[in-house]
């Protein structure tokens, strides 16, 4: 092995007004760099154009916004 490789696990968790418990709406990963930087550059294109994956049981009223 020539370096250290990095992948970065991300969840995404949603709290609607008024509810205190946050439910998971999506989740993900990068794929494997040689950086943290790169990695981090990943998922953030990921998260940019809602390209990560739901659970099977995620909330109908989610809306992928990002603002």
């Amino acid at each position: 092995m020539t370096g250290s490789e990095y992948r970065i696990v991300f969840q995404i968790e949603q709290r609607h007004p008024g509810e205190y418990d946050f439910t998971e709406v999506g989740f993900g990963s990068s794929t494997t760099w040689d950086s943290i930087e790169d990695a981090l550059h990943d998922v953030d294109a990921i998260v940019q154009n809602q390209l990560w994956e739901s659970p099977p049981d995620h909330p109908e009223d989610f809306e992928r916004s990002t603002s």
